[in-house]
């Protein structure tokens, strides 16, 4: 009888050795991809947020360009519809 038990201890001890390797390769597994998910996160915020940052002044400049050219189209647009005849023949080439 106590033969019997001290065979299932040792069993049972194997086991226990298994899985506690098994769950020790689990924790690095789950410990990598934690580390690496994070990795991701950062290359992926990290540009946006940069790209925020530097996008700004670049885009204030670019719509203050595209407002001064419809500015001066607006200012274009407002001459008179009825050109002098000379001005349109002098155009023209005759």
């Amino acid at each position: 009888m106590e033969e019997d038990i001290r065979k299932l201890l040792r069993e049972n001890l194997e086991y226990n050795k298994k899985i506690y390797e098994v769950c020790a390769k689990t924790r690095r597994y789950i410990l990598w991809s934690q580390i690496f998910g994070i990795i991701k996160l950062v290359v992926f915020i990290v540009p946006l947020i940069l790209a925020v940052i530097y996008a700004v002044p670049i885009l204030k400049e670019a719509f203050a360009t595209y407002n001064q050219l419809m500015t001066e189209l607006n200012k274009a647009g407002n001459l008179p519809s009825q050109m002098p005849e000379n001005i349109i023949k002098s155009l023209l080439g005759n």
